[in-house]
């Protein structure tokens, strides 16, 4: 950063068991925020008639960057994980990994995102997307009585615990609707 005139935002990768160490890293080497996630190192296939796996370049083949709706979830997870993270409380946050709508954005946002981006899903959908995501933003901010998007950002925060700081004595029962059911018994 010392060498640098603009703000140095760090892109973090999810491929590590605990994205809350590099946060800190990047905030202790003065970035001025983070962003995340890059992509999930990944093979799509592998050709078991050629035993490589896929894409298949010259013979041999590589993993490649997973991204889009599918790695929404583990991205909410680490947003979240810096944003209650006493030390990296205070990082901005860009979020990033398949955002595809308004409450994909609104969500990253809850989770402590001050800003979001999208890439694949302008891959598919083409630059208008961006329109309805920011016509859905502000009619569920206007729902909500939020004043801006600033109000939205990690309201959800305070509610993401360890899974093992959950009430073992709360009990949730199955609602079962009748003209769905078909018997299987995966609800008992």
């Amino acid at each position: 950063r010392e060498f640098s005139r603009i703000p140095v935002i760090v892109k973090l990768t999810p491929n590590v068991t605990d994205v809350t160490v590099p946060a800190e890293k990047a905030l202790d080497g003065g970035a001025h925020a983070v962003s995340l996630i890059n992509t999930i190192k990944s093979i799509v296939s592998v050709d078991l008639d050629a035993f490589v796996p896929r894409p298949i370049v010259g013979g041999k083949g590589t993993n490649g960057g997973y991204c889009g709706p599918a790695v929404r979830p583990i991205a909410l997870h680490m947003v979240g994980s810096i944003a209650r993270n006493p030390k990296t409380a205070r990082l901005p946050i860009s979020g990033i990994g398949g955002v595809s709508t308004w409450r994909d954005a609104a969500e990253f946002i809850a989770m402590g995102a001050t800003t979001v981006q999208v890439c694949t899903a302008v891959m598919h959908h083409g630059y208008r997307i961006i329109e309805d995501l920011n016509q859905g933003l502000s009619d569920f901010l206007d729902e909500k009585k939020l004043g801006s998007v600033n109000e939205l950002v990690g309201r959800a925060v305070r509610n993401y615990t360890r899974w093992n700081e959950l009430d073992p004595a709360y009990h949730h029962v199955a609602e079962i609707h009748k003209e769905h059911c078909i018997g299987c018994n995966v609800c008992v």
